[in-house]
């Protein structure tokens, strides 16, 4: 399948099958063909070549038909427009199929209750992005198009919504697909991780599978902090005999641990730099000329300057991550 806007490809995506009835995240730098994949997945534009499939049938696209869009696929954009001049329970009771029990409990489940009797012009624009989000789902769609949902909303309220979407999802045994920039989100939130790059499916798996053993560095540096080392130097300095058709490979924070019965082979290191993040520790650490980022839970015994050992994870390299 291929996109063009004008002389730009802004897609080219062969042969991918997604999986039904899951939580999948949709990865990638902007302007890599997020927004336009998800599009074209339900009908709201038109490929230049190739065909889109959905139960075996195959999505017309926006030149095709009076009025794009496929009833059983709903998309969010990422700016919602809401009906002026309606209360948001006439959206939800003219928009979808519930009745008015269902309408009772999602608007609870998505915590809108409260503004059933707004009007829509009333409305903040993150309260807008609530209330599409649940005017989408009252369409009972089978497979679910979000871009970037949750953008305009704090990370407390943002984690409720996902909990309660996957709720609705278990229970309807629909598809979400989720395009978004926060790994936090894609990692944390789905069963299954796409990773598009310049318009093309670079790489695709569970999403430790995709985090643990990313592609190349832009994927890594989608995901959350790496490092980039010498399989020589990790081989003779750690005792390893890694394998790689690569003379380096990416790690992450998590593949170091510091004072630990679990380390593999620790040597001395010193400790540069440390940065709380909330749920865990990141420490810079000096060994043999190399730095090295290490993730570490728990109150902090040491300060900038110790010196203390480092090794490899043994649950990091042993984990099966398929």
């Amino acid at each position: 399948m291929r996109h063009h806007y004008g002389d730009r490809q802004t897609l080219s995506i062969d042969n991918c099958i997604i999986p039904a009835q899951r939580r999948i995240a949709l990865i990638g730098p902007s302007g890599s063909g997020k927004s336009t994949l998800l599009r074209l997945l339900c009908g709201l534009e038109q490929a230049t070549s190739g065909k889109m499939l959905y139960q075996e049938k195959r999505i017309a696209g926006s030149e095709e038909v009076l009025i794009p869009g496929h009833p059983q696929i709903q998309y969010l954009h990422q700016q919602p427009h809401l009906r002026n001049h309606y209360r948001v329970g006439e959206c939800l009771r003219y928009a979808g199929h519930w009745t008015e029990a269902e309408c009772q409990r999602y608007s609870t489940l998505f915590f809108i209750e409260n503004f059933l009797d707004r009007w829509t012009d009333e409305l903040s624009g993150g309260e807008k992005q609530r209330i599409a989000l649940v005017v989408a789902l009252s369409h009972c769609p089978n497979l679910l198009l979000l871009d970037e949902p949750f953008a305009q909303l704090d990370q407390g309220l943002k984690q409720r919504l996902m909990e309660s979407l996957e709720i609705w999802q278990r229970e309807s045994l629909g598809t979400v697909i989720l395009a978004t920039h926060d790994p936090i989100e894609a990692l944390g939130w789905s069963e299954s991780l796409l990773v598009l790059d310049n318009g093309k499916l670079v790489q695709s798996g569970s999403p430790m599978q995709v985090y643990r053993n990313p592609l190349n560095e832009t994927v890594a540096g989608l995901l959350g902090t790496f490092q980039v080392f010498s399989v020589k130097w990790l081989n003779d300095s750690f005792g390893l005999k890694l394998e790689t058709n690569s003379q380096q490979i990416i790690l992450r924070p998590d593949a170091f641990i510091v004072e630990s019965v679990n380390a593999v082979e620790a040597k001395q290191a010193r400790l540069l730099s440390l940065h709380y993040l909330g749920t865990h520790w990141l420490l810079h650490f000096e060994m043999e000329g190399h730095e090295i980022c290490v993730s570490f839970t728990g109150n902090m015994p040491w300060k900038t300057g110790d010196s203390l050992h480092v090794g490899l994870n043994i649950d990091f390299f042993s984990t099966d991550l398929d």
